[in-house]
Order: C-alpha cells, then structure tokens, then sequence
C-alpha cells in the first residue's frame, strides 16, 4: 500500500480508505490511486483484511431459487459489482419456509457484511427482523411490502409495459391477454396493473382484456434444476385457458420470458403461427428468448445496473438516498412484429 501511496502522491493510509470503499475521498484521488494500482497489479489480501478490521469484506445473495436466467443476470451483476469494490459474493439458496421458520439458523452460518434479497424473501418479515435484530445491513430488490423499512433497488417495469400496450395496439391488435406472475411479487401487481390500466387509456374495450392469475406451478423437484421448464410448461397451461375463451385475444403479454417461452411453444403445437394468428410478449429479455423462433419481444430490466446499485449502498453507505427506479427497454422481436420474421420462400 505505500508503494501504491508514493506512486499516486498520496498517504498509506488514503490508499486503505480506497480499498475499504470509503464515500469521502475526492474523485481525483480515488483515480490517481486505483490508477497506481492497477499499474502496480496490486491486490488486496482479503484475509488480511478480514484479520484486521474484524470484517468479511463478503456480500451475500439470499435467493430462494438459482436455476432460472433472472438469477443468473442477477449474479453477473453482483459479481461485477463486487469485484469492482474488492468484495466476495457469497451465494446462499433459502426457500421461503426456512427463512419464514429459522432465519437465526440460517444467517448464524453467514459471515458475511450485508445481504441483498431477491423475490419473495425480500418480503419475509421474519428474515427481515432477524436481519435487523444481528444488524446484518441489507438491500431488498423490488420489495412488494414496506419499501421504506430498508435500502431497496427497483425497475420501472410499468413504462416498459406502457410501451409494450402501445406497440400492439399500434399493429392493431385489440383483444389482448395477460399470464401474471407470482401473487407475492410485487412485480406481478405492476406488470398487471400497468398492462390493464394502459390497455384501457388507450381505448381498449375492457371485456378484451382477459387475465390469467394465481398460477399453480405443482410438485417442484428437490433439485430445482427444472424450474424453468416448469415455468414455460405453466405458460402454456395459462395459453389454453387463454384461447379456450369464447373470443380468445390475439396478443398476449407474459410476466416473463419462461411463461411466454411457454406460450409460444403451445400455439405452435395447436397448430399458430407466432405472430400471424396470436403475437407473444415477455418480460426480462432473456437469452433463450433470444434463441427460440420467433424470438421474443420482450421488456429488458438493467440487472447489472440495479445490482451494482444494491452493492454500492451496501458498501458505501447509500441506503438513505431516495429510490429513483432504474428505466427498462422495450427490444421489439418477430413474436410481436411479423417485419421482422425472415422472408418466407
């Protein structure tokens, strides 16, 4: 650290508070420093650390899944963010039961400095008040209940949706519905509530509006490796109940990416062309969104950006800052537009 310190023009013991994620040093400062680490490869010893400050310098993720893509974006960003600040990201799968009846049990066996909490356990209130009562700092991402009881990191989901209602009225579609996603998440009732209330402003006639809710997704396996075929495979349960109306929509929006995945799948086996007798939507823009045919419209959230805001006020004390959520992308596809598809020989 001092041969960091001379090169940068700067004390030892500026270059700890850099290390240490500290908010107060000057922005030409930090540059000069991290500009003279990386000059000098200089890695900080994490166990040294850790000895020396009684910290982990670790960051857990709470999840109560690991094997669809949201997660897997999630901890891209995580582990960027991390790494950006000379922190660990330690991965911690919890189902909603344990963290609802022994949340003690489960954070004893962290050792870590501040959690960030996915959906559901954002809003398990044991899990929070156990948080709260071993002063265990953490952030909640789009907590459905109590937003103001800690830091938490939201998308503005309903301005993606907004856009989304105006593509497909705009291609002319006007009986429309809706596959919703978990009752507990605080996305669903956005997503919802934003597809509805926009279908409507813009003149839809609300008899057209149909929605699937209060999906039952059955006995999911201990290893829950099949989670996302489960999901599509939910999607296209939801898609018959759709179509089995007496006047069935011809666009559908999904909650997300694996439920329209699901949809897309079962039109196909009943025989329709995707998106020529029913056009599909999702949301989280998904990589195997990207790869099915025709690949999905979708509403793309800025994981990497919410998560490298979940760490930074993890790390540099910005839990106080007013909640400003991060604006998302409309990425128009082929399930919707049918310009898009390849030409037809």
């Amino acid at each position: 650290m001092h041969d960091v310190g001379r090169l940068a023009g700067v004390s030892g013991r500026t270059v700890s508070r850099v290390i240490n994620g500290e908010t107060s040093i000057r922005p030409d400062t930090l540059a000069r420093v991290r500009a003279a680490m990386a000059a000098l490869e200089f890695e900080p010893n994490m166990a040294a650390r850790s000895l020396r400050s009684e910290r982990s310098f670790s960051l857990c993720l709470l999840t109560a899944h690991i094997s669809h893509f949201y997660f897997a974006e999630v901890t891209r960003g995580l582990t960027r963010a991390c790494s950006a600040r000379d922190r660990r990201l330690v991965i911690q799968e919890c189902s909603v039961e344990q963290a609802m009846g022994a949340p003690d049990k489960l954070l004893r066996s962290l050792d870590v400095d501040g959690c960030v909490l996915l959906p559901p356990l954002s809003d398990v209130t044991s899990l929070l008040d156990a948080l709260d009562e071993r002063g265990l700092s953490y952030v909640r991402i789009a907590p459905a209940t109590d937003p103001e009881r800690s830091a938490a990191v939201f998308s503005d989901d309903g301005a993606g949706v907004r856009a989304l209602v105006r593509h497909l009225w705009d291609l002319g579609h006007r009986r429309f519905g809706h596959i919703a996603g978990p009752a507990s998440h605080l996305a669903t009732r956005v997503r919802s509530g934003a597809f509805a209330a926009s279908l409507i402003e813009i003149g839809a006639d609300p008899d057209d509006i149909a929605e699937v809710t209060n999906l039952v997704f059955g006995g999911l396996p201990e290893e829950s490796g099949r989670l996302g075929r489960l999901i599509s495979e939910v999607g296209g349960r939801a898609f018959d109940s759709l179509m089995d109306r007496p006047r069935p929509p011809t666009a559908i929006f999904a909650f997300s990416d694996e439920l329209a995945i699901g949809v897309v799948a079962r039109a196909q086996s009943r025989g329709l062309r995707v998106p020529d007798d029913v056009a599909v939507a999702g949301f989280d823009d998904s990589d195997i969104g990207a790869m099915i045919h025709p690949s999905l419209t979708t509403i793309r959230p800025p994981l990497l950006a919410m998560m490298d805001e979940a760490v930074d006020r993890l790390v540099a004390g910005g839990a106080g800052r007013p909640v400003v959520p991060h604006p998302v992308e409309l990425r128009i596809g082929p399930s919707t537009d049918p310009r898009l598809l390849p030409i037809r020989r």
